[in-house]
């Protein structure tokens, strides 16, 4: 196992703004109840970037202790978190996206 490794991603979402708090409270909650590496969560929030009249995209940001052999690293920690906020984004009628691309 490899010690004193750490690493963070960020996936981008765009949500209505009627959507913001509770997608961004679902994420959470999720990852808290279902992500069995939760305690080595160094950083779980978003911020929001690119703002419209109908909505936001925000960032959703997760970092941490790498507690796995780092082979296992993306499997084990990134996909599991990634799907979280992608599935959540869908669920709050959320897309997923880059800050160039248009929410429709």
């Amino acid at each position: 196992m490899v010690t004193n490794a750490h690493l963070g991603y960020t996936t981008e979402v765009s949500v209505d703004w009627s959507q913001v708090t509770n997608l961004c409270e679902a994420v959470v909650r999720r990852v808290r109840e279902e992500f069995p590496l939760a305690a080595d969560l160094t950083l779980l929030g978003a911020h929001s970037s690119h703002s419209y009249q109908t909505g936001t995209n925000l960032y959703l940001m997760y970092d941490y202790n790498i507690a796995v052999e780092r082979r296992h690293d993306i499997t084990e920690c990134h996909e599991p978190l990634n799907t979280i906020v992608v599935e959540e984004a869908l669920r709050h009628s959320g897309s997923i996206v880059q800050h160039i691309g248009v929410r429709t």
